[in-house]
C-alpha cells in the first residue's frame, strides 16, 4: 500500500506464555520505529488491561497474572524481518534433500515390494 509500511509488534513473554505472540500494524511512512517505541508507555497498560480477556479461557495460564513489559515489546518492519528469516541455507537444502532421498526410497521399496509380492 502506497504510503504505509507495515510493521510487526512482536512480543516475548518472560516465562509466561511459550510462544511470542505478533501484531501486524499498517502505519504510514512519516511513522517510523522510533514513534512507536515513545508510545509504548501508553499502548502497553491498555494491552494489560485486555490479555486477561484474551487468555481467560487458557486453563494452564494464569490470565490474571499476565503483564507485558515495555522492554518485552518490540517494533520490527515485516519486510526487513521476513526477508532475514526466510533465507535459504545449506541446512534448508540438506532438509529438503534428506525428505526427498526418503521419499523415493518409500517409493521405490513400495513398487519394488508390489512387483515381488504379486
Amino acid at each position: 500500500m502506497p504510503g504505509f509500511d507495515y510493521l510487526l509488534a512482536i512480543t516475548s513473554f518472560s516465562k509466561q506464555i511459550y510462544n511470542p505472540m505478533s501484531v501486524g500494524l499498517c502505519i504510514p511512512n512519516v511513522c517510523k520505529e522510533s514513534d512507536l517505541n515513545s508510545f509504548k508507555p501508553y499502548v502497553i497498560p491498555a494491552v494489560n488491561d485486555q490479555l486477561s480477556f484474551i487468555f481467560s479461557q487458557v486453563k494452564s495460564i494464569n490470565s490474571s497474572s499476565l503483564q507485558l513489559k515495555n522492554s518485552e515489546v518490540r517494533f520490527v518492519y515485516s519486510k526487513q524481518y521476513n526477508q532475514s528469516t526466510t533465507q535459504f541455507t545449506f541446512s534448508s537444502f540438506m532438509f529438503i534433500f534428506v525428505v526427498c532421498a526418503l521419499l523415493i526410497t518409500v517409493l521405490i521399496s513400495s513398487i519394488l515390494n508390489h512387483m515381488y509380492i504379486n
